[in-house]
């Protein structure tokens, strides 16, 4: 965070919440490029095909 220029200080450390079933979501600016937004959604297409995400999300016990 640092290296791209935002202030570390202002970050809050976020823990581990217990029985956490709600399905995760990511939220971009209105005015984020429809080209950053499908490259994101490309990847994580991706991490879903090769079970890197489920493989997250079992490391944290998330169940989307």
């Amino acid at each position: 965070m640092e290296k791209l220029g935002y202030d570390v200080s202002s970050l809050e450390k976020v823990y581990y919440l217990k029985n956490f079933t709600n399905k995760l979501n990511i939220a971009f600016s209105l005015g984020t490029s429809n080209k950053l937004v499908q490259k994101y959604t490309d990847e994580l297409k991706k991490l879903k095909q090769n079970g890197t995400y489920e493989r997250i999300l079992g490391k944290y016990k998330i169940h989307d």
